[in-house]
């Protein structure tokens, strides 16, 4: 509406939707993964948790695995269009502890109000 971006108003050098996306990957995510551990697996009190971090983690590190050799192979502009990294060298480390940070969050909330119905 003013023709101005947020980023560009608010000095952002990228577009943060990607970074939104991981973290509630992480939020939304882990409490279906964590049911169906602790329903159909043996796993107990903290492996169920440690399980469904440990799946967070990974599947957002295969993620990023398949979107840099995506990159790698559709060449310059495609590439640089397909990858999200936005001149950020860190960009995938950042992208996966965001995924379980979500995650974090979210069990720590599920753990709480437990605490609280008992």
């Amino acid at each position: 509406m003013t023709g101005v971006s947020f980023n560009k108003a608010f000095g952002l050098e990228r577009n943060h939707f990607d970074r939104l996306v991981h973290l509630s990957y992480g939020l939304f995510l882990v409490f279906p993964v964590r049911e169906v551990l602790f329903r159909l697996t043996p796993l107990q009190g903290f492996w169920v948790i440690f399980v469904a971090l440990n799946i967070m983690l990974s599947t957002s590190a295969i993620y990023e695995l398949l979107e840099w050799i995506g990159g790698a192979y559709l060449g310059d502009d495609t590439s640089r269009a397909f990858i999200g990294a936005q001149n950020d060298p860190w960009d995938s480390q950042k992208d996966m502890t965001l995924a379980v940070a979500g995650a974090c969050v979210s069990l720590a909330v599920m753990f709480l109000i437990k605490l609280k119905k008992a």
